[in-house]
């Protein structure tokens, strides 16, 4: 040895292993994605078939006292638990959206925290 300093510099091209990282890092984005929007169908068919039920119900009350009225024999008795029936179902759709509302507010990353009840 003659007393001289020596380095010893190694340069490797990473631009492919960069290249398939960004790739790998967008597919994951891009199924991330896939997945939230087969969920949000899947709420928005369930949603829109518990709010038909109860919207059919009105339609066919309603429906059945208008004809009772057309026919001029009716009963108001029977009107009445008919358009009954047809307010519970009202509040029952309600009721559904009201529940909706609750968790989308719940589970919104964007909403406020509780406020404290401390006394």
């Amino acid at each position: 040895m003659d007393g001289r300093s020596v380095r010893l510099h190694i340069a490797t091209d990473i631009t492919d292993l960069k290249r398939a990282e960004e790739m790998s890092r967008q597919h994951q984005e891009k199924l991330q994605m896939t997945a939230r929007l087969i969920t949000v169908g899947e709420m928005a068919s369930t949603l829109a078939h518990e709010i038909n039920q109860p919207l059919a119900a009105i339609a066919n009350y309603n429906m059945g006292c208008v004809r009772r009225l057309r026919s001029g024999q009716w009963d108001a008795g029977e009107l009445l638990q008919a358009m009954e029936k047809s307010g519970e179902q009202a509040e029952r759709a309600g009721r559904i959206i009201q529940r909706v509302r609750e968790f989308v507010a719940s589970a919104s990353p964007l909403s406020p925290p509780a406020a404290s009840t401390k006394s």
